[in-house]
């Protein structure tokens, strides 16, 4: 598949089908500021739960989301209510469109237990 970019949080930020995330244009105001970030690829860091997580500032803020959260919202839309985001294959670390889908609670549960993810109870 071919990577795709999109952009998000007014162009300053620009998320990959890949799972990869760079710095898009820079807002100061109402102009965009073309500066030594702009294209930069961010580096993601492990979370606690083993999710990749990274921190952006967009709207006067600085931000802290998992780089799959990025990706669904992305390329698969706005997360519908009572849905989590799946990664299809398992690992936690894949974060490529291809592998990510909205499930409920109980699907992500049962995908889990048959991957051998988790236990059942």
């Amino acid at each position: 598949m071919k990577e795709e970019w999109r952009p998000m949080f007014d162009n300053q930020y620009e998320i990959s089908s890949h799972g990869r995330v760079r710095r898009g244009r820079v807002r100061r105001g109402r102009v965009f500021v073309h500066g030594s970030y702009e294209g930069r690829l961010m580096q993601p860091v492990l979370n606690f739960h083993g999710y990749l997580r990274l921190t952006i500032s967009a709207y006067n803020k600085s931000l802290t989301f998992t780089v799959h959260a990025l990706v669904a919202w992305a390329f698969l839309g706005p997360r519908p209510l009572k849905k989590q985001i799946n990664h299809k294959d398992g690992n936690k670390q894949n974060n490529h469109a291809n592998n990510l889908e909205y499930v409920t609670a109980r699907e992500n549960i049962r995908h889990a237990v048959a991957l051998g993810l988790t236990a059942r109870g």
